[in-house]
């Protein structure tokens, strides 16, 4: 389920360049997800659609700090047919 952070909590995204051999990449089959945890980045997060119409696709925010985590893709496979 997607939350609206609102314009005045926008995620803030890491300073510096985010190596992706240290990011966490999981599929969750049953409900067609892909989701790339950056690393180091806490469990948990909400996710906050970009805003484009139909894309499925959200950043992963951690609610304590509004920090960027990753990024969540849904659906995956079935938007891929």
């Amino acid at each position: 389920m997607a939350v609206d952070l609102g314009v005045d909590a926008a995620p803030r995204w890491p300073d510096g360049a985010i190596d992706p051999q240290r990011c966490r990449v999981v599929f969750g089959l049953p409900a067609d997800e892909l989701v790339v945890r950056l690393p180091d980045a806490p469990g948990g997060g909400v996710s906050d659609l970009i805003e484009a119409p139909d894309n499925g696709v959200a950043v992963l925010v951690d609610e304590r700090t509004n920090d960027v985590i990753g990024l969540h893709v849904y659906p995956l496979l079935a938007g891929a047919a």
